[in-house]
């Protein structure tokens, strides 16, 4: 039975409590969708970023084949070939990765490649020759999505997973070049032909 003289506008307890709870509750609903909202610009910019440095490196296995095409088909001393290559490239923000932009250079280059004619070239397809990474890098650095941008002496460029073919670096790559492994399967599990050889 209610109290006569209790006065009905009075809040009780657990209206208290209804209250705070309504009040927790939409804290954390707030804080959800800020999280959920910063996730996805994250994860747009990170998008961006992989297709931007996807273009650098496209770019840059050009700038490189036709660096070779003008010079008897050698391809630039890894010494040298930022500054051989910048006639070559559309702009020099290329050479940036826009995932470490105070890195000036953040590109490797396959220094096993240095100096080789591209009509000797086996297997162009399947040897790495530009990857993220400072020039000096042995290996692809992974600045994408927990992968890295790479690009192959044939022009084509992919993201490459941090996975086995990621982890084996470039040594298979240089033992291929220098011919001291056999050719690597290709997309139908047969090696794939080798580039034409010239006419004597």
């Amino acid at each position: 039975m209610a109290d006569p003289n209790s006065d009905p506008r009075t809040p009780s307890v657990r209206d208290g409590a209804c209250g705070s709870t309504a009040v927790c509750l939409g804290l954390v609903v707030c804080a959800f969708l800020v999280w959920w909202v910063y996730s996805a610009h994250q994860r747009t910019q990170q998008k961006v970023m992989q297709a931007e440095c996807m273009g650098n490196v496209k770019h840059l296995c050009l700038a490189l084949l036709t660096y070779a095409d003008d010079h008897g088909g050698h391809l630039p001393p890894a010494a040298r070939w930022v500054e051989l290559t910048k006639p070559y490239m559309p702009r020099d923000r290329s050479y940036t990765c826009p995932a470490a932009p105070k890195v000036e250079v953040g590109y490797g280059y396959a220094d096993y490649l240095a100096g080789l004619d591209r009509a000797k070239m086996p297997y162009a397809s399947e040897i790495l020759m530009v990857w993220d990474g400072s020039p000096t890098s042995p290996s692809p650095d992974p600045r994408h999505n927990y992968g890295a941008i790479v690009g192959y002496a044939d022009g084509h460029a992919k993201w490459m997973g941090f996975g086995l073919a990621f982890r084996r670096g470039t040594d298979l790559d240089r033992a291929l070049v220098e011919g001291k492994l056999p050719p690597p399967p290709g997309p139908t599990g047969k090696p794939p032909s080798a580039p034409p050889t010239q006419g004597r």
